[in-house]
């Protein structure tokens, strides 16, 4: 799911308008209202998470957007989505760091043997399910 703001396309059912003349801006702005509607949800917990564990600075109310100084690379880090330019086209207002790079596949191996290595890590259980997304 793109998350990267565009004014191509708005953030889920905010896609439905389409003869407004700030088209672009609503559609831009929704990615912003979404990411702050997330952001007041989890902001005490992650600001807590922030300055009891990692000694940092908490972020400000309207979220990371409106911190005094971002950290230099916070810009550098790349945002690969797993889904098809055919069904999605990169928005040209994308930055040069959000990149589409086709779906994602997992090959089911029947006949695949861990490594010992990997086993003891694991603790011979019940096999880990990772799945992620990052804000």
């Amino acid at each position: 799911m793109p998350l990267t703001p565009t004014g191509m396309f708005g953030f889920l059912r905010f896609g439905q308008i389409t003869k407004n003349p700030l088209k672009k801006a609503i559609n831009y702005g929704s990615y912003l209202l979404v990411e702050f509607l997330h952001w007041q949800r989890y902001r005490k917990l992650l600001n807590h998470f922030r300055t009891e564990t990692l000694k940092l600075p908490p972020l400000p109310y309207l979220g990371r957007r409106f911190r005094q100084k971002a950290p230099a690379n916070v810009s550098r880090i790349p945002v690969l989505y797993g889904f098809s330019s055919h069904v999605i086209p990169k928005p040209k207002d994308w930055p040069h760091w959000a990149y589409v790079t086709g779906f994602w596949f997992i090959e089911q191996a029947s006949d695949y043997e861990p490594p010992l290595e990997l086993e003891d890590f694991l603790g011979r259980k019940q096999l880990p399910l990772c799945n992620g997304m990052a804000v």
